[in-house]
């Protein structure tokens, strides 16, 4: 068995995420349109966050929101982009089967269970502090039981994973996500103003996307917007320019 009070081993969790894609078709698909929350998403992305409850900065969220609506009604082009959303902030905890055995005994390989708590105190409290819910899938056969943790509420998710990888009990913990998506929207504060880049890209997006054509705006604190450039890659070789670089995605 292994010690997960000391050292922590880590074991792959994006294999756990291809398996609950599979069994449970839950992932975004790539280029889903969510936009209902897409600027309270932007803003987490941008690390703008309460550090008490996790959510997304108000302020900067009520920036986004117009300036996100004035650009897509002022240049046609981009109103088709939109960042994919996901509906709950999701994380995939590697944990001893020591904890999910009971849980598990008497199910059939690959039913899942949904428990109040998992029996490890600090992990529970974490869970209940952001109304979250555990739902174990139980893998025996293949030598682990895959434990997720979803709240209803998008949470800056580096902050969420630090919580979990250091709380007793967990050998490691993940956001539950997988690439491939085409489209992508970011949202930087520059202060004054903040740069907006829509980015859309085709051609086996699943391994990065060989074509893209990305376009950048800056918003004032008026709100007035304005195109600071665009830039495409396609056969035909590159045409514009980047007046900058949008920051990668970060990992937790």
């Amino acid at each position: 068995m292994m010690e997960l009070a000391g050292r922590r081993p880590r074991i792959p969790l994006l294999a756990f995420a291809l398996v609950a894609a599979a069994l449970f078709g839950h992932a975004p698909a790539a280029g889903e349109v969510s936009r209902p929350r897409e600027a309270e998403y932007l803003a987490l992305e941008a690390d703008a966050y309460d550090p008490g409850t996790l959510r997304a900065d108000g302020a900067l969220v009520e920036r986004i929101r117009p300036a996100l609506e004035m650009i897509r009604a002022r240049y046609p082009e981009v109103q088709g982009i939109s960042a994919s959303v996901p509906d709950v902030t999701r994380l995939l905890l590697q944990v001893d089967r020591s904890v999910t055995g009971p849980l598990c005994s008497g199910r059939k390989g690959g039913q899942p269970v949904r428990p109040a708590s998992i029996g490890l105190p600090a992990v529970d409290a974490i869970t209940s502090r952001f109304g979250g819910g555990y739902r174990v899938l139980c893998l025996s056969a293949l030598g682990f039981d895959l434990v997720t943790v979803e709240t209803r509420e998008l949470l800056h998710v580096p902050s969420l994973v630090k919580l979990y990888r250091g709380a007793r009990g967990v050998g490691d913990a993940q956001e539950d996500s997988l690439i491939g998506g085409g489209d992508v929207v970011t949202v930087e504060p520059s202060p004054p103003r903040l740069r907006v880049t829509f980015s859309h890209g085709w051609g086996d997006c699943l391994a990065g996307c060989i074509y893209r054509r990305m376009f950048f705006f800056t918003v004032e604190p008026d709100g007035s917007v304005a195109k600071a450039g665009e830039w495409r890659r396609d056969d035909r070789g590159e045409s514009g320019g980047r007046p900058w670089m949008p920051a990668p995605r970060r990992l937790p």
